[in-house]
């Protein structure tokens, strides 16, 4: 329908300078809006590598071993803070490397880890996209939960200082992601208990960053208080340029981290995780991420309010915490190297005339070879469960028995399920935290981990009259033998010289309903002798 104007009307509008068209004005407007948000090249790059990584987690959880290219996974899963950290205790020259320079890139960019490297923070962005699809929603600024941030610090120095591992493993941003894809990826293999805690930590981390964006990262999270610390004084940050910003409000009502307030002009670089939306829907240019250094800005851009300062009483607290820390891991590692492994070398049962079944003592499993010690590792393995989904046999098993609340989510070798296999150390090659080391084939080949026993009241080929001798046929060193002698019949003997405790002899017995022969783990690892010929 053509708009009409009388003459009268027309010459009023050309008066008041509308001189075109509703139509054309309406098209003019629409082309201005385009202009004034153009694609930000930062956020484009930023969203690419956050993708990439995330997908690249995610295969590395979920992927058979033989699709992924071996130095790429240890890579991608050494690139995570805390891992970094536990590696770099026992001096690692790499891993102490990669955690300066991620150190040094927060401080002089700023929280460049939570943006891209991080994938339970790139996971809470998924959800947080979700949900402005799902319905726009408008989060107000709020102020720093400081105390909260301080507490989540003091926790995971608190952890640290503990000596234990899962202690750390629960409030560790890749811990508590790599349970979660394990957990999708692989339930079958994980034990109840272990899904409920993903479960509950997906729930609490979805539904947290479905309202509020990255709240957990700025209240929850050990790494993101420690990271928040460094970018609060970074050379690169996001900030207000007075000179063009006309308080529209937008950049603040797309930030997923609340940091942004327009009363103030401020942005709280401790908190920006670095998603680079306000650049891109400001639409006059009025923010910007670019040295501090480069011209003068009001002095209110980058004061923190009282509050976020740290107090003395902080300061002592902190350190104080750190001194514990240093000297709980001092102290284990002194204990540690006081252990010294032992060996039975009687491996007979002794003689008894029943040859009912009997049950087996209690013997919890043995942990993975690369692991030097049972103390180091629980000091080190934080239960990220990636050993887990890589193990071929699946004889890695997370924890829950038998082995006390020290191993709590931690996994060990459970000899139902598989046996470690004789050449393979999958999971030292692959362990981001060190806790599992990468050994050579042949030192691997003579780690022992632990040492079987037989208990001949169970051996069917003492009750049943059949043929058996699986146990000697899988022993990968010959450390089992048919040579042992009862009632004139052939029995396993065991030479705990050669015996390095894979499990492959208890993961065949067909004994029921208590093996006949079972492995002993060692507190220490040891070395054994050379496979017999």
């Amino acid at each position: 329908m053509e708009n009409r104007l009388t003459p009268r009307t027309r010459q009023a509008h050309v008066a008041c300078g509308v001189s075109r068209q509703p139509s054309d004005r309406r098209r003019e407007v629409g082309a201005g809006r385009k202009a004034r948000a153009p694609r930000n090249p930062l956020r484009r790059i930023r969203g690419a590598v956050a993708v990439g990584v995330l997908v690249a987690f995610i295969a590395l959880f979920a992927l058979p071993d033989h699709l992924l290219p071996p130095h790429g996974a240890r890579l991608l899963a050494a690139s995570q803070l805390v891992p970094s950290v536990l590696a770099a205790l026992d001096g690692n020259a790499g891993r102490v490397l990669l955690l300066v320079v991620l150190l040094l890139a927060t401080a002089l960019l700023g929280r460049v880890y939570c943006s891209v490297l991080c994938p339970l923070g790139i996971l809470q962005d998924v959800v947080w996209r979700l949900r402005r699809r799902w319905a726009p929603v408008r989060l107000p600024n709020a102020r720093a939960a400081s105390r909260t941030r301080w507490i989540s610090l003091g926790l995971g120095v608190a952890a640290f200082a503990s000596g234990v591992g899962w202690a750390i493993g629960l409030i560790d941003p890749y811990s508590i992601f790599g349970r979660i894809a394990s957990g999708l990826a692989h339930p079958a293999t994980m034990p109840w208990p272990l899904l409920a805690i993903a479960a509950a930590s997906l729930l609490l981390v979805g539904l947290l960053a479905w309202h509020r964006g990255r709240l957990y990262c700025n209240t929850l999270c050990p790494v993101g208080a420690l990271l928040g610390l460094l970018s609060r004084r970074a050379l690169f940050r996001i900030r207000i340029d007075p000179a063009h910003c006309v308080a529209c409000s937008q950049c603040a009502r797309v930030c997923r981290a609340q940091c942004i307030d327009i009363g103030k002009g401020t942005v709280d670089a401790s908190r920006c995780t670095l998603c680079f939306d306000c650049l891109e829907v400001c639409p006059k240019a009025g923010i910007e991420w670019s040295p501090v250094a480069d011209r003068p800005l009001d002095p209110s851009l980058s004061r923190p309010d009282a509050d976020d300062l740290p107090s003395p009483a902080r300061r002592r607290l902190l350190g104080g915490l750190l001194a514990c820390s240093a000297l709980g891991f001092g102290s284990a590692a002194a204990r540690a190297d006081r252990e010294r492994p032992s060996r039975r070398t009687n491996t007979r049962a002794r003689p008894h005339q029943r040859h009912e079944p009997r049950p087996l003592p209690p013997h919890p499993p043995p942990v993975a070879p690369g692991a030097r010690s049972l103390a180091r590792f629980r000091e080190r393995c934080t239960a990220c469960q990636l050993c887990v989904g890589r193990c071929p046999t699946g004889v890695l098993r997370p924890g829950f028995r038998n082995d006390g609340p020290g191993s709590f989510l931690q996994p060990g070798l459970d000899f139902d399920s598989g046996h470690c296999a004789y050449g393979c150390n999958q999971c030292g090659s692959i362990c981001p935290t060190g806790a599992l080391e990468p050994l050579e084939p042949e030192v691997k080949k003579r780690t022992a981990i632990g040492v079987a026993r037989f208990e001949r009241h169970n051996c069917i080929l003492l009750g049943d009259e059949e043929e058996c001798g699986k146990c000697a046929d899988r022993c990968p060193t010959g450390a089992v033998q048919l040579t042992g002698r009862h009632r004139g019949r052939d029995v396993p003997e065991i030479d705990p010289e050669t015996c390095i405790g894979c499990g492959a002899c208890e993961h065949v017995c067909p004994a029921e309903p208590h093996k006949a022969i079972y492995v002993e783990r060692f507190v220490v690892h040891g070395q054994a002798e050379p496979p017999r010929g």
